[in-house]
């Protein structure tokens, strides 16, 4: 027996199928939580929604049609009258999503999941990014070129030439949501300083943490600049990628609460549509408890009257990633709008589905080109 395809069929079977069924309770129970606190609660509240036997009547269409609870049902306000029952079948359950699809699709899902290993993927591209000033692996610190940086010295001298501009340190590996990341910026004084006070690099440098990337803080640009936002706020752009060449399929912009240092929306952020053809934002904005905004938080610009002219470069910029991790069919690409253009701050395995189908009022294409792919 071929010892190497043995170990590869037993890793392909323990993410497709093992690791699904060990993360489903767990799951669940996420889901439920959010059902019983927030999902219902909104629904009592909403004066619109559709008689009780029509609900009772659709949630159990979708959970046979599904076979999963339908808990997107109540997440999306799909009870809504507005929603008529033909529209639902535009809408991805999560728990088909993140347990049945995505597992077969983005089989090589550290290629992103690890900060480092997508970097160098992304640099050997010619993709555009945030310069890298140090990353630590295995409890090493390197410089941008991945060579050691031999003590507390040189690793001060690295970040010394970004103190006005910023820097961007976050978990290399098993980041989501925003968590743990810290934007520091240097001080007339030569301190560093975060959203938490004074940064100790010698602690930074010598704490036996996992492996870290270490950025330039980069700020917004272009028709972004213009909206006002302090906070880099980057376009969620989801991508498939099939025999035939990366597509662009949503686009969605990220806008940060008040007092946040990410526009993430676990942070109290909001996602509003963006057109991917010509650009326009979408009438209303929504955060994660499903609150409506029709006007930038901090700002007050009104999304309506707003269009992103370069729509067209970030579409571009979305496709040539997408076209460099081939074997990631389905990724969320965070990219961010600046003076030098777009550039690709991350992307995202599960691309984020609630920012993507909230904004957008469901997912039809992504639908079908599921339904091609005999997955829907």
């Amino acid at each position: 027996m071929n010892f190497n395809r043995l170990i590869h069929e037993q890793d392909r079977a323990h993410y497709t199928r093992a690791l699904r069924r060990r993360a489903l309770p767990s799951w669940l129970a996420f889901q439920l939580k959010k059902l019983a606190s927030v999902y219902l609660p909104a629904m009592r509240k909403c004066r619109n929604r559709k008689s009780p036997a029509k609900i009772v009547w659709e949630v159990v269409l979708l959970w046979v049609k599904h076979r999963c609870l339908p808990i997107h049902y109540f997440h999306y306000g799909l009870y809504r009258v507005s929603v008529l029952t033909s529209d639902l079948d535009n809408y991805v359950p999560e728990t088909r999503f993140y347990y049945h699809i995505l597992p077969r699709l983005n089989r090589y899902h550290i290629l992103l999941d690890d900060k480092i290993i997508a970097e160098e993927i992304q640099r050997a591209y010619g993709i555009l990014m945030p310069a890298t000033i140090a990353l630590r692996r295995f409890g090493r610190w390197l410089d941008a070129e991945h060579r050691p940086l031999t003590g507390l010295s040189q690793f001060q001298s690295a970040l010394r030439p970004y103190g006005a501009q910023g820097i961007v340190v976050k978990p290399a590996v098993l980041s989501s949501g925003g968590e743990s990341i810290r934007v520091v910026r240097g001080d007339e004084q030569g301190r560093w300083i975060d959203q938490d006070g004074e940064v100790d690099l010698t602690a930074l440098y010598a704490e036996p943490a996992p492996d870290l990337i270490i950025q330039q803080r980069e700020r917004n640009g272009g028709s972004v600049a213009e909206m006002g936002g302090t906070v880099l706020e980057c376009f969620r752009v989801l991508t498939l990628v099939t025999e035939y060449s990366p597509e662009v399929l949503y686009i969605t912009l990220k806008l940060a609460g008040a007092d946040a240092v990410v526009d993430n929306g676990h942070a109290g952020g909001i996602y509003v549509s963006v057109d991917r053809e010509t650009g326009w934002l979408g009438r209303i904005g929504y955060d994660e408890r499903g609150d409506e905004y029709s006007h930038h938080p901090v700002t007050g610009i009104e999304f309506s009257t707003k269009r992103i002219v370069e729509i067209r470069d970030i579409v571009a910029c979305a496709e040539q990633a997408a076209d460099a991790f081939r074997y990631m069919p389905i990724v969320g690409w965070d990219i961010a709008l600046t003076d030098r253009g777009p550039l690709v701050i991350e992307g995202n395995s599960s691309p984020g589905l609630a920012l993507m189908q909230r904004p957008h009022h469901g997912l039809p294409l992504l639908v079908e080109r599921l339904r091609a792919l005999k997955l829907s």
